[in-house]
């Protein structure tokens, strides 16, 4: 007896499969038409508002950053804290930025840029609270910790966000410019500082500082409300019409304001959906390394010089007041150069701004270590001279990765490959002072971070990628 064989309707299944196809096509052309009008998009005030939104998450993160820091011998006096946990505590939050930022990385390319900054700015705000509540050292040790997960998440989520929404020929001046709040940030806690404690007085005026760190959740209305979910992370979730009435919105603002628009350049849009983290090694693998070079470095020369600061100073004649001022007119002078910066990096391109930066960390090591070593020329204004011009170049470079880093992964692991990048900064800020401390010789010490300057600057001349004028798109 023969049983019946089901034939399969060859026909049938051909024309669907060539359905299927025309439809992907259509959504293709879409998506690409839709990421087309966003970056012909000229400045508008919702850039300028998204632009001020993002910088004050950033400016509460710099200045949470160093809180502790700041008022770290009223901490000692009050919890009766040695030195080495001191430096834990110190430490501390750089921990918790390496667990933070894969996770938030990790969660803004699953559900959305905007839904992961909402929850990191309300990690940072109430865990600041529960950290100036502390009543003992470990109390205060694990919420430090806490809100450093809530700090190494809040960078990626809104620079990806950020970054996102701005038209390629804007993208480098607008975001260096929003950078400049990361750099206030650390101003400013010192800045809070001065004015709470004669106030308050050091028992009360500590807890008063750190508690300035719950100012995030002051910024959470302004984000639900004045910032729009990321459309190009919409697009590349198939979220269609929230993309489309987004676009829709700027275009007419764009129209009211400037008139006719020009015409879109068609642009491809990536087809991957699902974070795949295995390509940051694979298909990225190159990127990856310059990235991770390019954070690993400055991170390992600001945590060390400046953590070894006022140990230095005090072997050239300084005091730690006059070390405080030294570190204030740092501050001072890297505004200026992150304005500068900010006004030619479209210019010029970020290729050749990193190698220039790359360079000083280079030069200013090479004047502190033969100022220090062979040339016996030891005194505090070689130390001030050269530490100012190789911090300056590692500061720049760490503004510059905030722009750079998510113009050279795709859309649907932008977030994650920006943490995972992040980490390798917080591994170095925390190696550094412990590396540098074995060292002791200020001369071994300089050379040292002279030595790293020239790997990343020849590994930027050889392995680096220009990224001005290029859509995010092109880029992938």
């Amino acid at each position: 007896m023969q049983h019946d064989i089901p034939r399969t309707n060859v026909k049938g299944t051909a024309s669907f499969l060539q359905t299927v196809e025309v439809l992907d096509a259509e959504q293709d052309t879409k998506e690409g038409n839709l990421i087309a009008r966003l970056d012909r998009l000229p400045n508008l005030p919702f850039h300028r508002n998204l632009s001020t939104i993002i910088g004050l998450s950033l400016l509460t993160e710099g200045a949470d950053t160093i809180l502790v820091a700041v008022v770290a011998t009223l901490i000692v006096a009050s919890f009766h804290v040695s030195p080495a946990l001191l430096g834990i505590l110190l430490a501390s939050v750089y921990a918790g930025q390496m667990i933070g930022a894969p996770i938030f990385g990790i969660l803004g390319d699953k559900f959305g840029r905007k839904r992961a900054l909402i929850i990191a700015l309300a990690f940072i705000g109430l865990l600041s609270i529960v950290t100036a509540c502390a009543q003992n050292f470990t109390w205060l040790l694990i919420a430090r910790i806490l809100t450093g997960v809530g700090i190494g998440g809040c960078t990626p989520t809104a620079t990806v966000l950020f970054s996102e929404y701005m038209p390629s020929m804007l993208r480098g001046r607008n975001s260096m410019r929003m950078q400049i709040f990361y750099a206030i940030g650390f101003s400013f806690a010192p800045l809070v500082t001065i004015i709470i404690l004669p106030l308050a007085g050091p028992g009360l005026g500590w807890r008063l500082v750190l508690a300035v760190g719950a100012l995030p959740l002051l910024l959470i209305p302004f984000v639900i409300l004045g910032v729009k979910e990321s459309v190009r992370w919409q697009l590349n979730k198939k979220l269609f019409k929230p993309a489309e009435a987004t676009i829709n919105t700027l275009e007419e603002q764009a129209v009211a304001r400037y008139g006719e628009l020009a015409a879109p350049k068609s642009q491809s849009h990536t087809q991957t959906s699902r974070i795949n983290l295995s390509e940051i090694f694979s298909r990225y693998g190159r990127r990856t390394v310059v990235s991770w070079v390019q954070w690993f470095v400055p991170g390992f020369v600001l945590a060390g010089f400046f953590g070894w600061l006022p140990t230095l100073a005090a072997e050239t004649g300084l005091s730690i007041q006059q070390s405080q001022l030294v570190e204030l007119a740092f501050g001072i002078i890297t505004l200026i150069l992150l304005f500068a910066i900010a006004a030619v990096v479209d210019q010029y391109g970020r290729k050749r701004i990193y190698e220039v930066c790359f360079l000083a960390i280079a030069v200013g090591a090479l004047i502190v270590t033969l100022c220090f070593g062979p040339l016996h020329y030891v005194n505090w204004i070689s130390l001030i001279i050269g530490g100012f011009i190789m911090a300056s170049g590692a500061y720049c470079v760490v503004i510059m990765n905030f722009l750079y880093t998510n113009e050279i992964y795709p859309t649907h692991m932008r977030a994650s490959a920006f943490s995972l990048s992040k980490c390798v900064n917080a591994i170095a800020s925390i190696i550094a002072p412990i590396i540098l401390g074995i060292l002791v010789n200020i001369s071994a010490i300089f050379a040292l971070l002279g030595a790293l300057g020239v790997i990343a600057l020849l590994i930027c001349l050889f392995l680096s990628q220009e990224t001005a004028h290029y859509s995010l798109e092109e880029l992938e």
